[in-house]
């Protein structure tokens, strides 16, 4: 037998029906992919002939980061993680840094 999200989170004692009606946050993350054995030879002949790199190590662009909906003293998910019924918190793509030095939303 297996041990499913649903047989878990009903031997929990949880109030959720269907396992995805828990899991949060409802946002995904894009990541495209390419056919790497066709362009890594291509990347390594220009940067050998040509000098020219294609793939540098740059900083991060983006970050994601969770907003509060509503102001709280205390988040949501900590005074009440199994009873929560709806999303709190949402997703939001944010260009530059986090640390004291200010940002700027990437949808504005």
């Amino acid at each position: 037998m297996f041990a499913t999200a649903a047989n878990y989170l009903n031997a929990k004692g949880s109030k959720h029906k269907h396992p995805a009606s828990c899991i949060r946050p409802l946002y995904g993350f894009h990541w495209p992919y390419h056919l790497c054995h066709f362009e890594v030879p291509k990347y390594i002949a220009r940067a050998a002939l040509f000098n020219k790199p294609d793939l540098s190590a740059r900083r991060t662009q983006v970050n994601f980061v969770a907003t509060a909906k509503a102001d709280s003293n205390c988040p949501p998910f900590l005074r009440s993680a199994p009873q929560r019924q709806d999303c709190h918190f949402f997703g939001s793509a944010v260009a530059g840094t986090f640390h004291g030095r200010g940002h700027r939303r990437r949808d504005s």
